[in-house]
């Protein structure tokens, strides 16, 4: 058995720039395999920051990071005696081409799919309710479906059935991508997305956040996340018409932006009435997240697709119930009536019953939030996460020795 390991993780994005969780996945499962006795270098992309030391930047703009990795890596190889090279989705697909030159000598390799390109290009089209047309497409989206999605997809079939191995973040995941990429079963493992416990605490304060927006003892809902059509806000929005005639105090946080969607969801908010109650907080410093979860009562996460969200495991981890829709992984986190609730795709009806059954109980709100974040540090730890990654590298390895 290989006692000491020497693995290159690759990844598009790694912070402090964090597009999504795929950034903060990569930094954690790093830094956590580190202590498990893993040797462990980064590839990425980025302007070299020295508050992340073992970090190879050798591309500032994502856009050329695939191209550059393909260029680089027969010196990066000479220069490192790595034993695995882990890719964060498709940003391996430069570094694998070269598994079709070195082949037997090329270190052994390992994909963690996060979601199925396929399923995010079919769920980015403009919003209807009731057969009315509310968001359209943003130009980002546009590009986004026509042109980067079947890239994205062609390298992930890439990547994926030239890796010696495949782990998807979540049951639902490994299923979507056995069918859309056609992987083998016997090639593939689920290890799920970690929390660390202690960065999102429900003891932490949450006075600052009501402070600053002067909301006083006003039930906050939160949602956090990139604006996208799949993340679904505009369906928060009109819930939240229904919730105000209930409870006329109820405020909404919005955190996140990009994807040139911000104008249409700022418009459709006036054109409801709902400035008055909705906050957009724009985009906010990873050390205040923590302070947002702290200062809410309850977390959405709409979407009408998501693999496995972080958002979901920062909420839990922080003693708040999530609503969520049932698709992807999230189900395999939240435990419904237990943990948050869980709700039928694009269901408005639902989604006003259970925020206004939250707002108004408190009793079942904390339990709830007890309950979650209980179930995120017996079954989501960082910890226990690299344990499970520091298992395939070595059936890898000892898989490669006996071969």
């Amino acid at each position: 058995m290989v006692l000491v390991m020497r693995m290159c993780s690759i990844t598009g994005v790694y912070p402090p720039e964090r597009i999504g969780g795929v950034s903060e996945v990569a930094y954690n499962l790093q830094k956590y395999l580190r202590k498990e006795g893993v040797k462990v270098v980064v590839l990425t992309s980025g302007k070299q920051n020295e508050k992340y030391p073992n970090v190879i930047r050798i591309s500032q703009n994502t856009s050329f990071f695939l191209i550059k990795s393909f260029v680089l890596l027969p010196r990066i190889l000479k220069k490192s005696n790595i034993d695995i090279f882990h890719f964060q989705g498709s940003s391996g697909a430069g570094v694998i081409l070269w598994k079709l030159f070195f082949r037997k000598k090329f270190p052994k390799t390992i994909t963690t799919l996060h979601t199925s390109s396929v399923r995010e290009m079919v769920e980015t089209r403009p919003l209807k309710i009731k057969g009315k047309t509310i968001c359209k497409l943003s130009k980002q989206e546009y590009i986004f479906k026509y042109l980067k999605s079947p890239l994205n997809i062609i390298l992930d079939f890439l990547v994926t059935h030239l890796s010696d191995r495949v782990i998807s973040v979540c049951e639902q995941t490994k299923k979507d991508c056995t069918a859309d990429y056609f992987l083998p079963i016997n090639k593939q493992s689920v290890i799920y997305n970690g929390i660390e416990a202690q960065k999102f605490n429900p003891k932490f304060d949450g006075s600052f956040i009501r402070s600053k927006y002067n909301l006083n003892d006003n039930p906050i809902i939160l949602f956090i996340g990139v604006f996208k059509v799949r993340k679904r806000i505009p369906l928060i929005f009109y819930a939240l018409i229904d919730i105000i005639k209930k409870n006329p105090k109820v405020k909404l946080i919005i955190i996140g932006g990009k994807w040139g969607y911000s104008e249409q969801l700022i418009a459709l908010c006036k054109r409801l009435k709902l400035e008055k109650n909705v906050i957009f907080a724009g985009k906010v410093s990873d050390k205040e997240i923590p302070k947002y979860y702290a200062s809410s009562d309850v977390v959405l996460v709409p979407s009408s697709y998501e693999g496995f969200p972080l958002v979901i495991l920062e909420s839990m981890a922080s003693g708040k119930p999530v609503i969520a829709t049932n698709v992807g992984g999230i189900s395999e986190v939240v435990i419904d009536e237990k943990t948050g609730f869980l709700i039928d795709k694009d269901n408005i009806s639902q989604l006003i019953e259970k925020t206004l059954f939250l707002i108004r109980n408190d009793k079942n709100r904390k339990e709830m939030g007890k309950n979650a974040r209980k179930r995120v540090i017996e079954d989501f730890s960082w910890e226990k996460i690299a344990k499970q990654y520091k298992i395939e590298y070595q059936q890898l390895l000892k898989d490669s020795i006996t071969k």
